[in-house]
């Protein structure tokens, strides 16, 4: 771990925060107050949500992305892309969401949905002036929910079982922060079915076999947007992804604390040369696998550390950096890898608060082709202000160290100022 990383998880214990914070608990987005209500014919009615959202970002050396950056770039490849710092504006992380309710089949049944998206979408336009103003609009949430006493059922988009918390941060909405460095994440289509109560509770569903490896949008060695679905090795392997999740809630010294375990399987099937990258032109069958665990751990009344830690075989699905490789050039296997974060949260005051984190994903490097990234690690600090209601706004700091297989290693960071207006 870098020097100036352990002085920052110092101070990250020493500037601790509390809330409970469950696992089952919505996005945090979501869970803003609805301020526009109306009924629809069918008797559905609706509330409006969602924020807009500006950021003013200045990149420090040499991050993958402009915007929201998980990966610094070697400094092996330098002359290879855009490796110097820079300055950007963008409101894509805005947001746009619905709450529905309908009446159930009797008074104990509870009816619910969420419409949610932002403007993350892609870009497939052919002008770069086209893509700086015009953005696609992206599915983040689009769900049915129905609940009746502890127990609920549930069938859309929503985010997966596996490793439920997310780190405190206003400036990256559209992004996690700590993706590729150690938060696992991602929102895909499921069918689950839930229990809890006031003390436990657990989770178990079926969810699209998304393996971050599908193909079909390149023609002619062009990148192209696709209206349908595409196949990957996950599709191929011709089952649902498998994840579940227990977890224990209880209340000590009058403040919820939270400790759960969870995990997902995958089985994905490459038949050369329907698919290729890790791959190449080898058939086999890979078993991938994860499990995680997680914890909120209020300390005191302003005080709350969270975080998590996993094990398993390709984090791709899951927005980390461990896939499935072809080590013998005959067989394939998904990349054995490990990681995970935590956070400190201190509440000066019910507008004013202080985050800090430390995360980090590192695999096993034995068969990694050159140039594959063996590690990432990423520290961020912030300081959120409630204006009022509907303003807030933060400052963050985010420093993130790479390090690749047979090439020099790479730094990147990222002040971020983050203006937004909620409804």
């Amino acid at each position: 771990m870098h020097k100036t990383q352990r002085a920052f998880i110092a101070i990250v214990i020493m500037t601790a925060s509390l809330s409970s914070h469950p696992a089952w608990a919505a996005d945090a987005a979501a869970e803003t107050k609805p301020l526009v209500g109306f009924s629809l014919a069918s008797g559905v009615q609706a509330s409006l949500y969602g924020f807009l959202m500006t950021n003013v970002i200045y990149n420090d050396h040499r991050p993958n992305f402009i915007d929201v950056p998980t990966l610094a770039t070697s400094e092996s490849t330098v002359g290879t892309g855009p490796n110097e710092s820079s300055f950007n504006l963008v409101a894509r992380q805005s947001r746009l969401g619905f709450k529905l309710n309908a009446p159930g089949w009797n008074d104990t049944v509870k009816v619910n949905g969420v419409l949610e998206m932002d403007f993350w979408g892609l870009r497939a336009t052919s002008g770069a002036s086209n893509d700086i103003v015009q953005t696609a609009p992206r599915l983040r949430l689009a769900f049915l929910r129905v609940e009746e006493g502890p127990w609920a059922g549930e069938a859309g988009q929503d985010w997966m079982i596996l490793a439920p918390l997310n780190p405190t941060s206003l400036a990256r909405q559209a992004i996690p922060a700590l993706s590729a460095a150690g938060n696992l994440w991602n929102r895909l289509p499921q069918v689950r079915a839930e229990y809890r109560n006031s003390r436990w509770g657990a989770k178990l569903g079926i969810l699209r076999p998304f393996s971050a490896d599908e193909t079909g949008r390149v023609v002619a060695g062009v990148n192209s947007a696709n209206q349908t679905d595409q196949p990957g090795s996950g599709e191929f392997g011709r089952l649902p992804m498998i994840q579940w999740l227990a977890e224990l809630t209880p209340k000590i010294a009058e403040r919820v604390w939270t400790v759960g375990i969870s995990g997902s399987y995958m089985r994905q099937s490459f038949t050369a040369p329907v698919l290729g990258g890790a791959a190449g032109t080898v058939s086999d069958n890979v078993d991938s696998y994860v499990w995680a665990v997680h914890a909120v751990a209020p300390l005191l009344e302003k005080l709350r550390l969270q975080g998590e830690a996993f094990y398993g075989r390709n984090t791709a699905p899951f927005q980390g950096i461990g896939g499935v490789m072809s080590p013998d050039g005959s067989s394939l296997s998904g990349v054995i890898t490990r990681g995970g974060w935590v956070e400190a949260h201190v509440a000066l005051s019910k507008k004013l608060s202080l985050n800090a984190g430390l995360g980090e994903e590192y695999l096993d490097g034995n068969g990694l082709a050159t140039g594959s990234v063996t590690s990432n690690a990423t520290a961020f600090g912030n300081v959120i202000l409630d204006v009022t209601s509907n303003i807030a706004t933060s400052f963050e700091y985010a420093n993130i160290n790479t390090a690749f297989q047979n090439q020099l290693k790479g730094r990147a960071g990222q002040a971020n100022w983050a203006i937004q207006f909620k409804f």
